[in-house]
């Protein structure tokens, strides 16, 4: 009678475990997407912030696939978002829906270009805020913050990211500014000016 009701409680719990997995396509396609993000930041010291970044989007994702009760390709359990954004003195609004992750990260600032993030300054935070790679933020007053440092011409890839939040810091000519335009075929935002 014991030996019956042992497997019968072995069944359910190695059920629960199982049920809790994130499939291995998705898996991949999330390792993928995490290769990508760390191979966008510098190498060494300078690229630190921005693979801790990518590592906390992985398993923000990672953890929303096994939270899922049905996790596939591509969103693998991921919540599909509509978003729309206008681009600072142009009349167009771009809407995008995503299965992309939100993003997880503090950024400088502010967090009001993609899906997720959150804004951040240096004087509330235990951690710097994220800045592109060669800029550092900055506190500009007494509650906030900018990113410093080099100016970086907009469309380079150190502005690319899970979202659009450092186009902002990208130089354009005289007339135009710097925004976000979303990723062909994958997740996050590139920067063009417009």
């Amino acid at each position: 009678m014991r030996l019956p009701i042992a497997i019968l409680i072995g069944l359910l719990l190695s059920s629960v475990a199982l049920a809790t997995r994130c499939p291995k396509d998705c898996m991949a396609q999330l390792k993928s997407q995490r290769r990508a993000c760390k191979e966008d930041c510098l190498r060494h010291k300078p690229g630190k912030e921005c693979r801790k970044a990518c590592s906390g989007e992985f398993k923000a994702s990672k953890a929303a696939c096994k939270a899922a009760t049905d996790p596939t390709l591509p969103a693998c359990g991921a919540t599909t978002t509509t978003t729309s954004s206008s681009v600072p003195g142009s009349s167009s609004t771009v809407t995008t829906t995503s299965s992309c992750p939100p993003a997880t990260a503090a950024y400088c600032g502010a967090a009001d270009c993609g899906i997720g993030g959150m804004p951040g300054c240096p004087q509330f935070l235990g951690q710097p805020p994220l800045c592109p790679s060669g800029m550092t933020c900055t506190a500009t007053g007494e509650s906030t913050c900018a990113c410093t440092g080099e100016s970086i011409p907009c469309g380079d890839s150190r502005l690319s990211g899970l979202t659009c939040n450092f186009c902002k810091w990208g130089t354009c000519p005289l007339g135009m500014v710097c925004g976000g335009v979303p990723k062909d075929g994958s997740c996050g935002f590139d920067c063009a000016c417009h």
